[in-house]
């Protein structure tokens, strides 16, 4: 899984915004070089991307992890590639607060803030140009700010729960007229979502992004309504996320099919092989994406488990697997069964497989079938078992090889079976990015869908509780140390 690593450019706490000059060259030398719209534009040709790493290995299906797995959990010296992997709680309290020195992901969020984000809000209304340029600038910048700051949210406070929100820490709310000379201040989970959505209300009240952005790494008219409403689902309000998903798919409810992406190609054996290869920004289903080419990531049995039988991504998706032996391990390569067996401790027929190839795929992008999932399981809890089974159709059908589709409206009546759809078809949409996590740990909070998450290796199983911790990300020291306003959002233990 390949990610930007930011050296020397992390925006955090206190120093979160340690000058916009720093990085966009504002105010450098008295001179103010972001005079105009195009200039002001020319900060949003940014190529986001967030590390999704940890969270995947968390998530249990997409392991990233380049080293023999049993000696990591063997190794008595405690790492956060051990205690994530082997769900290890204690150590979660106790050392992976120490071991947390930065985190990339969160010098990701609060750059994208502090760099892109509030600069264009701070200067578009000075700025020469035309007005209908200021408003597309500056809605967009709102989604940014916006949208990063959820993910900060996400990653590093709990789970959002209504009867606790305007208690909870959560994160800070940077807006343009942070004055960076002060410490910033850790606001509650209500705060910082009341800001996220005023930033999201104010951009669609502009009404000024384009039903097409420039390009899929620009954020559409879609995409503040489709944003606002996975948070609110993630508010626990799923009747206002549906009235919101709704709307963005009044703008574009346009979905890909997979089957326009197969192509054949030759295996190392030799042979020809069907495989699933997703060009850059390919996919017109997005309202904004990143680009992402999977690598070096071992697909565990739990990632085989939660698709749906004969799935595109789950058989065709380009992989070791695919390209070397098209299915036949035990035939055709005895010795990679052997060591990877040794490696996962898993047996044959539930082996895991490295991830290669030019398959992209978006970890934090926005889409339509994220809108009809959300339709989906508003439904399901409003009992209409068969509405929310042709929601999930509308993408399902771009899923499956024209031979292999069968609609599920009509076949699944009951909430169980509709719940066990809803989040096979998540998964097959989400499983290489940060909604699977966002997903997983919204349901830990609602009874009907929350789940521990269990493996074995070498005869041990290792589980992770719907309730744990683990799912809330430890704030890098190098915040903790510069800023005293902040807080962990878990209990610690001091080593």
């Amino acid at each position: 899984m390949k990610i930007k690593y930011m050296a020397g450019l992390l925006l955090l706490g206190a120093s979160a915004l340690s000058s916009c000059s720093d990085f966009t060259e504002i105010d450098q030398k008295g001179m103010n070089l972001l005079n105009t719209t195009d200039q002001l534009e020319m900060l949003l040709n940014q190529e986001y991307s967030y590390d999704v790493s940890n969270i995947n290995r968390l998530c249990g299906s997409v392991l990233y992890y380049p080293g023999n797995v049993p000696t990591l959990l063997a190794n008595p010296v405690k790492t956060t590639s051990q205690i994530i992997i082997g769900y290890d709680e204690e150590g979660h309290r106790r050392e992976q607060v120490d071991l947390t020195s930065s985190d990339s992901g969160y010098a990701s969020c609060y750059e994208y803030i502090g760099t892109v984000a509030n600069p264009i809000l701070s200067k578009i209304d000075a700025a020469s140009g035309p007005d209908s340029k200021k408003a597309a600038l500056k809605a967009e910048a709102l989604t940014v700010r916006a949208y990063f700051h959820w993910l900060a949210a996400i990653k590093f406070a709990r789970a959002y729960n209504p009867s606790t929100a305007d208690s909870e820490k959560c994160i800070a709310y940077l807006l343009e007229t942070q004055d960076i000379k002060q410490p910033t201040e850790q606001l509650t989970q209500k705060e910082v979502y009341t800001n996220i959505l005023a930033d999201l209300d104010a951009a669609i009240e502009l009404d000024a992004l384009p039903v097409s952005a420039v390009n899929r790494m620009r954020f559409s008219k879609a995409a503040p309504y489709a944003i606002k409403a996975m948070v609110l689902m993630y508010m626990q309000q799923p009747a206002e996320a549906a009235k919101a998903a709704e709307q963005a798919l009044a703008i574009n409810n346009t979905v890909s099919d997979l089957n326009n992406f197969m192509m054949t190609t030759t295996s190392m054996m030799g042979q020809p092989t069907p495989t699933l290869e997703i060009p850059k920004l390919a996919l017109d289903q997005d309202y904004f994406t990143d680009s992402q080419i999977e690598f070096f990531s071992w697909l565990t049995p739990r990632y085989y488990s939660l698709f749906e039988d004969k799935h595109i991504v789950k058989d065709w998706f380009e992989t070791y697997h695919t390209m070397m032996w098209m299915g036949s391990w035990d035939a055709t390569a005895p010795m990679v069964v052997n060591s990877l067996q040794s490696m996962f401790g898993v047996s044959e027929g539930s082996m895991s497989y490295g991830v290669m190839g030019e398959g992209r795929v978006g970890t934090i992008n926005i889409s339509s079938p994220h809108m009809y999932l959300i339709l989906a399981e508003n439904a399901i809890n409003n009992g209409r078992i068969d509405d929310a089974m042709g929601y999930l159709d509308k993408f399902r059908v771009g899923r499956f090889l024209p031979e292999d589709y069968q609609p599920l409206q009509g076949r699944v009546t009951t909430k169980a079976e509709a719940i066990e759809m809803l989040k096979k078809n998540e998964h097959g949409e989400n499983c290489f990015g940060v909604h699977h996590f966002i997903n997983m740990k919204r349901w830990n909070e609602l009874p009907d869908y929350k789940e521990d998450i269990s493996w074995t290796l070498n005869g041990k199983t290792y589980t992770l509780r719907a309730g744990s911790d683990l799912w809330i990300f430890p704030f890098p020291k190098n915040l903790m140390n510069k800023n005293a306003n902040f807080q962990h959002n878990y209990e610690t233990v001091a080593m």
